[in-house]
């Protein structure tokens, strides 16, 4: 561009100079080509210096480009470090051989458990003052994309054993808790969970599991009591393919009691619903459950705590009644002002004949308002109950509740001091239903502890 004008103009200069009369324009002329050849001679200069500039210009470009690189580069190694740091055994045999395949987590629980207004009969009772700790310990091992292997070593009460008058009490994996008593003697831990699950990717929303597994039927406490960890079989499939209804069925083979001499004690469940996608982010999940319980009279289930866990119980201590139990289930989770909220409502009957009308059926609801996930976080617990005698197996039924013939509230606040370290208040009031009044008011105070290791 620069270089075109230059020559334009020298041109206009040379046709001025040819037409301008006399000697004297011939040397303005050479003037005015002298001054030519120095504007020229600026304007190449100036041209290759800008060549120059915008070369040294994309230079820079390229440079700051592959610095932006390197920095990325730089920053996905150190974010790829501290992960590395972060797993179990790093830079040893164990990390070569299993990389992140193992995963393990922990919590610690202390309680303070007060037990006050307590009434059995016309005797009141004294008031009871409990500490108690509960300590657990998570391994998951992902073999490959379809198998995984599970366990959970807890403290807890969960075996027979000699107290001080030489008679038998009993929780059946009921409690993970061990109260600070008996004389500074050690605390038990058991093998609280030991199981596989395969999931095959032929067959998406297929789960099989077997061993001592986590309780993954839909359910409230008033069926099973958190800390009871079935034994046996399970077989789960849930339909995916539709966005706003997925069934589900839910099958499960349960070793109760294997006798040597007699027949064995099973529980066989099944359960089939759907989580249904509703407007406005509303997820209601139904189900529909058949509990059978064969040969309880072959097991000891009903001399948990020495006594009958509220079912009714013949001369031998033995139960009265079958269980036959059908179950109608539903939870809604919604949310109001950005916070979650969970609504349930759970019925149980005894289907056995022989069972009264009056003794037959348990019913629950309540509600979980926010949950607690990091620091600053709360939330709120509330559950009504009615649980008649013979409605459910009072053994592994809420043992905060005392199981069957009982019914009464708890009220639950938890909040998240901080990230890993969780305060709650747990109130219950509980009543029995029939026969000799009994009835309790407990508060427990929770400090909870939970570590990914």
């Amino acid at each position: 561009m620069l270089r075109r004008t230059g020559i334009f103009i020298a041109a206009a200069v040379m046709a001025l100079g040819l037409t301008w009369p006399g000697p004297a324009a011939a040397d303005r002329l050479g003037t005015l080509m002298e001054k030519l050849d120095k504007l020229t001679a600026t304007v190449e200069s100036q041209q290759d210096m800008l060549q120059k500039q915008a070369a040294e210009i994309e230079r820079l470009k390229g440079e700051l480009g592959q610095q932006k690189q390197t920095t990325a580069q730089t920053q996905a190694k150190v974010e790829k470090v501290a992960a590395e740091a972060k797993k179990p055994g790093k830079g040893s045999k164990w990390d070569e051989i299993f990389g992140d395949r193992f995963s393990f987590s922990t919590d610690l629980r202390l309680r303070y458990e007060g037990l006050y207004d307590r009434q059995s009969g016309k005797t009141e009772l004294a008031d009871r003052h409990r500490y108690r700790i509960r300590w657990r310990l998570f391994g998951d091992y992902k073999v490959n994309d379809e198998l995984s292997l599970h366990s959970m070593l807890t403290t807890s009460s969960g075996s027979w054993f000699e107290d001080g008058k030489n008679s038998r009490n009993w929780q059946p994996g009921r409690t993970s808790n061990q109260s600070m008593d008996d004389e500074f003697n050690n605390k038990n831990v058991f093998v609280g969970r030991i199981y596989a699950t395969y999931e095959p990717k032929w067959a998406p929303g297929l789960e099989l599991t077997a061993g001592k597994f986590k309780n993954t039927f839909l359910h409230t406490d008033i069926m099973w009591d958190p800390d009871v960890n079935p034994e046996g079989i399970y077989e789960r499939y849930q339909y995916k393919g539709w966005k706003s209804f997925q069934p589900f069925v839910h099958f499960g083979q349960m070793v109760v009691s294997e006798n040597n001499k007699t027949d064995d004690a099973f529980l066989f469940i099944w359960q089939a619903g759907a989580d249904i996608m509703l407007p406005y982010g509303i997820k209601w999940t139904i189900a529909g459950s058949y509990y059978d319980w064969q040969n309880p009279n072959l097991s000891d289930l009903s001399e948990v705590e020495g006594s009958s866990a509220g079912n009714s119980l013949d001369a031998n201590g033995k139960y009265l009644y079958d269980y036959k139990l059908w179950q109608g289930i539903t939870f809604l989770n919604f949310k109001v002002a950005n916070l979650p909220v969970k609504l349930w409502f759970d019925y149980i009957q005894n289907n056995d004949d022989s069972v009264p009308s009056d003794n037959d059926t348990a019913w629950s609801t309540g509600f979980e308002l926010n949950k607690t996930k990091k620091k600053g976080d709360w939330a709120l617990y509330f559950k009504y109950a009615e649980i008649e005698p013979d409605a459910v197996v009072g053994a592994v039924t809420d043992g905060d509740f005392y199981g069957a013939n009982r019914k009464g509230y708890k009220t639950q606040f938890r909040y998240q001091l901080y990230d890993p370290w969780t305060v709650a208040l747990s109130w219950f009031q509980t009543d029995t239903m029939v026969g000799q009044e009994e009835s309790e008011n407990r508060f427990q105070f929770d400090f909870i502890f939970k570590f990914r290791l």
